[in-house]
């Protein structure tokens, strides 16, 4: 697969080349590509778009195999709040969450609690807000770029978000940082459509989209005043909005933006704790208010680069695929080469701004903003600077529309180029068997298993904590499906760590066990891994495996 990468990189390089440095002559012919799009551009849309819904849906349950920890957590909380109206730490409408300690974005968790109130409970459902906001996102994308570069590039750019690995693999699990992506280029195309009709109530619409925007993930308090402040510097220069419009906008943001900013006062000790019966602000007990720095960019600035293409997290990219093929790179470097060699055309700013079109400008600036907060957040990684790949994406379809319209056959060789990595992308990943280690697989199951089995409840359980990164009792949680109220009475602190709840209790290390295995009536739950290192001599013990388990009891 390397090898296939290197080749592809060098083949776009070369095409690249040809292109920028011996442009073809200008002919006044028909592009009969670029007409067979725009005279069949409905079908090519629903085309795409089942495709991409089919993508996103199929197998949803199984693939990613098992629930991340965090997954688990909003599973809980949506929960909570469907069937009692408060989350695990029994807050009412909390526009933050306290999940292990350290904190979680509210968005997914209410469109996921929404859907349990409907629908129940199910790994497809606690996933299907994922595909939602993907599709939204995918939608939008095109309708914005329809609207300012035409049909061929909207799809152009369609496709391609459709088929990159990033896109797909983010849109199929319940990571809810993840939800920035697609909320942030609808806001974008909500303001363009509002500076289009010049109408107060387009600019309010847009404004509320970017406030809710915030509660998708922290690190837009960052990104989106930085974007809107250049957006609107830009818009201002140009004279497509007014004060009046800008009085309405910022109604609709400020709305929601006014208890995030408690937030921040909160868990900075400057104001106290808010809790009443229509809305909850949390002090939190691991406030990470280390994440956003400047001394962070010295260490970010020259290794941020390479997590645009892959981390080391298994969920956020496939070692030989990337976030958007390797080569997509290479392509990336010639739009930039192109744009600015149309910002040179420019005489000044009047004629650079003419020379761009506007979601050129809106783009840039969301790549700008975006590479400013990975610059500043502490450890960054593809989740965190998930707000970067839809505009990066855009340049890189830009590129190609260039390619369309100056080498037909060069542009034909990339297309299918993306058709061949997607395929063998789709066959790797669609194959998986086995969940990753941030993935859990079987306690649920598990204990499902040991509650059916031991119904008295007077029998003590205890669980190997080595599971799950230490979180083993969220995953009890949603299997024995134990009330907020009568998990947070049983438990001091209701977030990290749980050490124990109504029966269950988690205990530390798993070479204790033999010292643990003295109670007749309890039941053990234990790793296989951990089992191994254990001399457990009693006859009398019984033991079932159950998956990555096995029960020992008496």
């Amino acid at each position: 697969m390397n090898i296939i990468n290197g080749i592809s990189i060098v083949l776009v390089i070369i095409f690249i080349v040809i292109i920028i440095f011996k442009p073809k002559n200008e002919v006044k012919s028909e592009n009969k590509i670029e007409v067979f799009i725009e005279k069949n551009s409905k079908v090519i849309f629903f085309i795409i778009l089942v495709f991409a819904i089919l993508l996103r849906i199929v197998l949803l349950q199984d693939i990613p195999v098992g629930v991340n920890v965090d997954e688990a957590g909003i599973a809980y909380d949506a929960s909570s709040m469907a069937n009692y109206g408060v989350d695990r730490d029994l807050n009412k409408n909390p526009v933050y969450l306290i999940n292990y300690g350290d904190g979680q974005n509210v968005l997914y968790t209410y469109v996921t609690s929404l859907f349990i109130k409907i629908f129940g409970y199910s790994v497809f459902i606690l996933r299907l807000p994922a595909v939602l906001f993907s599709i939204g996102g995918i939608v939008a994308a095109y309708f914005l770029v329809k609207e300012h570069r035409g049909k061929t590039m909207g799809l152009l750019f369609m496709f391609i978000i459709t088929m990159v690995p990033w896109e797909i693999m983010k849109a199929r699990w319940g990571l809810e940082s993840n939800l920035l992506s697609p909320m942030f280029i609808i806001s974008i195309f909500l303001l363009s459509k509002a500076v289009k009709k010049q109408k107060g109530r387009y600019f309010l619409l847009s404004g509320i989209s970017f406030g809710i925007t915030l509660y998708a993930y922290a690190v837009s308090y960052v990104i989106l005043p930085i974007f809107l402040l250049m957006a609107f510097i830009y818009l201002k220069f140009k004279k497509e909005i007014n004060f009046k419009q800008i009085i309405f906008f910022g109604t609709g943001i400020i709305f929601f933006a006014i208890p995030l900013i408690l937030l921040l006062l909160i868990n900075n000790n400057i104001i106290h704790e808010i809790k009443t019966n229509f809305i909850t602000i949390p002090k939190l007990p691991a406030y990470r208010q280390g994440e956003v720095s400047l001394g962070n960019i010295k260490y970010n600035l020259f290794s941020i680069w390479s997590i645009f293409y892959r981390d080391n997290l298994p969920y956020n990219s496939l070692p030989d695929f990337g976030t958007v093929y390797m080569f997509s790179f290479a392509i990336l470097f010639g739009g930039i080469f192109i744009f600015i060699k149309k910002i040179n055309d420019g005489k000044n700013l009047k004629e650079i701004f003419s020379n761009i079109n506007k979601v050129d400008v809106f783009m840039l600036f969301a790549l700008i903003s975006s590479i400013i907060c990975g610059l500043l957040i502490y450890a960054p990684n593809i989740n965190k600077i998930n707000a970067v790949y839809i505009p990066l994406i855009y340049f890189i379809s830009l590129t190609i529309y260039y390619i369309l319209r100056n080498r037909k056959k060069i542009f034909l060789i990339i297309i299918i180029m993306y058709i061949i990595f997607f395929t063998m992308f789709c066959m790797k990943y669609f194959s998986q068997k086995n969940p990753n280690i941030l993935f859990d697989n079987s306690t649920t199951q598990v204990t499902e298993y040991v509650d059916n089995k031991f119904s008295d409840t007077s029998r003590k359980i205890y669980f190997d904590k080595m599971a799950v990164f230490r979180q083993p009792y969220i995953y009890t949680l949603l299997a024995n499906k134990i009330s907020p109220y009568e998990f947070a009475s049983a438990t001091p602190n209701t977030w990290s760590p749980v050490i124990s709840y109504g029966r269950y209790n988690f205990y530390e290390n798993s070479d204790n066990i033999n010292e643990l295995v003295q109670d007749e009536n309890a039941i053990y739950i234990i790793l296989k891994s951990d089992y191994m290192k254990l001399n457990i001599q009693n006859e009398n013990n019984n033991i079932d495996e159950f998956m990555d388990y096995y029960i020992i009891y008496k």
